[in-house]
Formats: structure tokens, C-alpha cells, sequence
């Protein structure tokens, strides 16, 4: 089963993951890290579902 995400949830998704990417790149050989909240927020977001399609923006629910 498919979710379409809402806006609010797609750029909250794209803010974390540029986020992530900054820190990586000023903090080199530390690999990605998410912050509790960001963390909290992706856990909101994904609400269960098994995976999140980043092209079409859709939440993935295994039936």
C-alpha cells in the first residue's frame, strides 16, 4: 500500500537529509547523524510504514 506524503512531511524529510549532509561535510570520516528531534520527526513521518519512496514522495505499507 502506498501514502502519498503531505508537503509539510516531504520538505521536513528534505530538510533533515540536507541537515545530515552539512554535518557530514564539515565533520569528515563521521558519517551521517541525526539529531533526537530530526530523529523523532522521520519516526512521525514514516508512521510504521517499511519504507519511503523519495521519487514519488509515498510511504510503502508491507500487507
Amino acid at each position: 500500500m502506498r501514502e502519498k506524503l503531505t508537503d509539510e512531511e516531504r520538505e521536513s524529510w528534505q530538510r533533515i537529509d540536507r541537515d545530515m549532509k552539512e554535518r557530514a561535510r564539515l565533520n569528515p570520516g563521521r558519517g551521517y547523524e541525526v539529531t533526537e528531534e530530526d530523529a523523532l520527526i522521520q519516526e512521525r513521518i514514516m508512521a510504521g510504514a517499511s519504507a519511503l519512496d523519495m521519487v514519488a514522495w509515498e510511504r510503502l505499507r508491507w500487507v
